[in-house]
């Protein structure tokens, strides 16, 4: 999710892609993580492609109030 607007960027097409390619697909979900999908998972959720994600980053310094940045990896390689 884009923060200044709200836009998603395509999952489904980049997930179709990863597919098609075998690349490993990367996202940086600072601001969909606990915020979108029904369980909060992030974008990946939200679209159902969580399996087409090999890395999720996310940097939970807003959503969770720390004092400094802690990244937040899930990884499924």
């Amino acid at each position: 999710m884009f923060s200044m607007d709200g836009d998603f960027a395509p999952m489904v097409e980049l997930a179709d892609l990863r597919k098609k390619h075998g690349f490993l697909l990367v996202i940086d979900d600072a601001h969909g993580t606990f915020v979108c999908g029904k369980n909060g998972g992030g974008v990946a959720e939200e679209f159902n492609c969580e399996n087409d994600v090999d890395i999720c980053i996310a940097l939970a310094q807003r959503k969770l109030s720390l004092m400094h940045s802690s990244p937040i990896t899930f990884a499924t390689l």
